[in-house]
């Protein structure tokens, strides 16, 4: 499964690294790819629906918006 992220805004660096981490911790977690304004992430298929509850809190966390791309 792909999932795009918003970029969010960071009020610091060690933000920033939390929000990274997090999402690494994702079940099912595969890699992700970063750009100025989206944060691709690839999930195992088999984790998709517990990674898509864990994607509701972070994205709840840093005020963002996530979907489904495939």
């Amino acid at each position: 499964m792909k999932v795009a992220i918003n970029y969010p805004f960071f009020k610091c660096s060690d933000d920033e690294n939390a929000f990274f981490s997090r999402l690494a911790e994702i079940s099912g977690f595969e890699g992700v790819i970063r750009d100025q304004q989206i944060i691709c992430l690839t999930i195992q298929d088999a984790f998709s629906n517990l990674a898509l509850e864990q994607l509701d809190d972070i994205s709840a966390i840093w005020h963002v918006q996530f979907r489904v791309l495939k």
